[in-house]
């Protein structure tokens, strides 16, 4: 929540961290906000068909998170957006999955044109599709606008 007050600051100066950190960080009011209108947005309670590799897997949305993390800038109109070389192996320790479940979520990802290879899996470049990307976009611009108004209710703008 800090971190989603933070990116709002940086949009507009507003000062909500500060002043939520000045209120004791006191959840009672903001969190219910924001979880009900979480619960009740369709296009955050109905994610898009390219999250479904990763929306049942336990970690998934960390997963989701680290791949749009580890995407290396690009131009904004590129279909395929790299990630760097990955170590399935090590994805598997991070993330505290077993490594042949996380091998079957990522191929069901890259037969939905998700993710891919640019060569042998595990062994070259992992990317990332401009419509993963664009959609995540999305789905944050849709979290900080409800974020946005709990905290404009809670006296936090």
């Amino acid at each position: 929540l800090e971190l989603h007050m933070e990116t709002l600051d940086g949009f507009d100066g507003r000062h909500r961290k500060e002043k939520f950190y000045a209120a004791g960080r006191d959840l009672r009011k903001l969190h219910p906000l924001i979880a009900t209108e979480f619960l009740h947005t369709p296009e955050l309670r109905e994610q898009p068909k390219i999250f479904d590799p990763f929306v049942w897997l336990n970690n998934g949305n960390i997963i989701i998170d680290w791949l749009i993390a580890n995407s290396q800038s690009t131009d904004e109109t590129a279909e395929r957006i790299p990630v760097g070389v990955v170590s399935i192996q090590k994805m598997s320790e991070t993330f505290h999955l077993s490594r042949t479940h996380l091998t079957r979520k990522l191929l069901d990802a890259a037969n939905l044109g998700t993710i891919g290879w640019l060569g042998a899996r595990g062994r070259s470049e992992l990317w990332v599709s401009n419509e993963f990307r664009m959609e995540y976009a999305r789905a944050q611009a849709v979290k900080l606008e409800i974020i946005d108004r709990a905290c404009a209710q809670c006296g936090l703008l």
